[in-house]
């Protein structure tokens, strides 16, 4: 794909950090360079090769210089220590790792305590000793008659779950999985090559890599990297770089809708807001347009379905409140504790059919074998939908509470309290309690200098919600504990 964009458009902008863009001929050389040196390393096809860099050029080229060797991208999260990178890099078989020279302090540690990591290869400053300068392997000459890279059905990528229950396991995405996903996503959400897309959402994410890098390469788009989400200078970029596309988590729109100060700003061109990855409060989608003028659509997908499933159109109907219907080529089915399918309307488990479900996890045959049954991907969220076929997410299985014996998804709830003008933020758990098993606790976090108190929330929460499901207390809380995704920690609240 990349060497098709470059072969057709050479000195089209591909990506652009701070004031540095390279070209696409210059993205393609830089992977071919690395490839061949990463052969001439040691790295045969079907090889791991981990990647640990924030939104950098040198993800991207690291990214296709490992797929050109025809060996396994493994992405690690740029918020993980030294346990953590280790689990992953020794469970997946890293034969190499290629990583920022900002993790110099524990790249250095694992050659001796990572069995079969052979190479360790840093982008910037001073390699630790015995490491190789990733630079140095991206300038050399590269040999492509000797490059064998995957394709089809071969194995791509490894990207290893957030753990939420356990240790994190490996979703195994293919060559066909990645492409098909995001030339779905690229009919649907009506990209082209003419775009240009703000990268904030972290390339180490199923989200943010099929999005955000993948998707606007198969169309020749410019892709513009931002290392970290900071609100101002996300603006600025959307501003500056006249960005046309930008997707993000809810909480990151959720924070750029509390910035007051927008004088100075253009954005203009900005069509096409995405937001996936966690439940979008229903307030967000039509603030976020009046105050910037773009459309923002919400759709969803699991990292084990690369990660696409849904999407509202931006030219068809869009319900608010829902994820859309399922892109082409993927089909969507509601189950329930049997597997049996469910009627429209009745709320089950989520189930995804298609090209872009994963191979399965990662020397985890067992858990490969629950989670995907002949041919369906049993996703865990549960879900319901409409005559329409338009999905709406309600939560998490594992997040659903159990009060006196029914079943309260704090979704739900959640979004009863965002309609309250002075809520900012909240997420909703279950407490152990011995009369009813467990009780609904709301955690609210309040916009800045707007007040409530306990008894308001769980007034309103009265009047829009069965008792059983209102909330028994509510803690304000200075905010709320995520992951690099932007996903709510529900684990660490309870």
């Amino acid at each position: 794909m990349l060497a098709d964009v470059a072969h057709r458009h050479p000195g089209r902008p591909a990506v652009t950090l701070g004031d540095r863009t390279l070209t696409y001929a210059e993205v393609d050389a830089a992977a071919s360079a690395l490839a061949t040196s990463l052969r001439e390393q040691g790295i045969a096809p079907g090889d791991r090769v981990a990647l640990w860099m924030p939104n950098v050029p040198p993800f991207v080229i690291g990214y296709f210089g490992i797929l050109r060797a025809g060996a396994i991208v493994v992405p690690v999260s740029t918020l993980l220590g030294l346990n953590e990178v280790s689990y992953i890099l020794e469970n997946s078989g890293a034969k190499a790792l290629i990583a920022a020279h900002i993790f110099n302090d524990i790249t250095a540690q694992l050659p001796g305590t990572v069995p079969g990591l052979e190479r360790v290869i840093v982008w910037g400053g001073k390699p630790p000793c015995e490491a190789l300068d990733l630079d140095a392997l991206c300038a050399r000459p590269a040999d492509t008659e000797a490059l064998r890279p995957g394709a089809g059905d071969d194995l791509a990528v490894i990207i290893y779950t957030s753990g939420t229950t356990g240790r994190p396991k490996g979703a195994m995405l293919s060559h066909r999985n990645l492409l098909s996903n995001a030339a779905a996503c690229a009919e649907v959400i009506e990209v082209n090559a003419d775009d240009r897309f703000l990268t904030v959402l972290p390339l180490f994410h199923s989200f943010g890599a099929t999005v955000c890098m993948i998707l606007p390469i198969l169309l020749q788009a410019h892709i513009v990297l931002l290392p970290r989400f900071n609100p101002t200078e996300v603006l600025q970029a959307l501003s500056g770089y006249r960005i046309t596309v930008f997707a993000g988590v809810p909480a990151m729109y959720g924070v750029l809708l509390n910035v007051r100060d927008l004088s100075g700003l253009d954005f203009a061109p900005l069509r096409l807001c995405v937001t996936g990855g966690a439940p979008c409060p229903p307030k967000f989608i039509s603030a976020f347009r009046e105050r910037f003028g773009a459309l923002l659509i919400e759709g969803y997908g699991p990292t084990e379905a690369s990660p696409v499933v849904s999407v509202n159109p931006p030219s068809g109907v869009q319900k608010i409140g829902s994820t859309g219907p399922a892109i082409p080529g993927v089909e969507l089915g509601i189950a329930d504790e049997q597997g049996a399918w469910l009627p429209v309307g009745e709320v089950g488990e989520v189930c995804v059919r298609g090209p872009n479900v994963m191979q399965g996890y990662w020397q985890a045959p067992e858990a490969t074998a629950e989670t995907v049954r002949n041919g369906w991907l049993f996703t865990g969220d549960m879900g319901r939908l409409d005559e329409d076929g338009y999905l709406y997410i309600v939560d998490r299985k594992k997040d659903m509470i159990i009060v006196s014996g029914m079943n309260v998804y704090p979704r739900e709830v959640e979004d009863v309290i965002h309609q309250l003008p002075a809520v900012g933020d909240c997420a909703v758990v279950g407490e152990p309690s011995e009369r009813r098993g467990e009780d609904v606790k709301a955690f609210v976090v309040l916009k800045e200098g707007q007040t409530l108190t306990e008894e308001e929330v769980l007034e309103h929460c009265r009047g829009h919600l069965a008792s059983f499901k209102v909330p028994r207390t509510v803690v304000f809380a200075q905010d709320l504990p995520r992951s690099g995704t932007g996903k709510v920690l529900k684990r660490a609240l309870r």
